[in-house]
Formats: C-alpha cells, sequence, structure tokens
C-alpha cells in the first residue's frame, strides 16, 4: 500500500513515514 503511494509520490510517502513508522526506508 504504502509503497504504491511512495512510486507515484514520493513526498507523500515522507509524509506516510513520519506518521506511520511501518515499513518505511529510512536512508
Amino acid at each position: 500500500m504504502y509503497l504504491i503511494f511512495c512510486g507515484y509520490i514520493v513526498v507523500r510517502c515522507i509524509q506516510y513515514c513520519l506518521w506511520f513508522d511501518i515499513n518505511c526506508p529510512k536512508n
């Protein structure tokens, strides 16, 4: 789910990462 958003919108991915620390590629 999150990976899809990550592919389309990177910014969204970062926000989701901050809001939901689930399967987030933390560089």
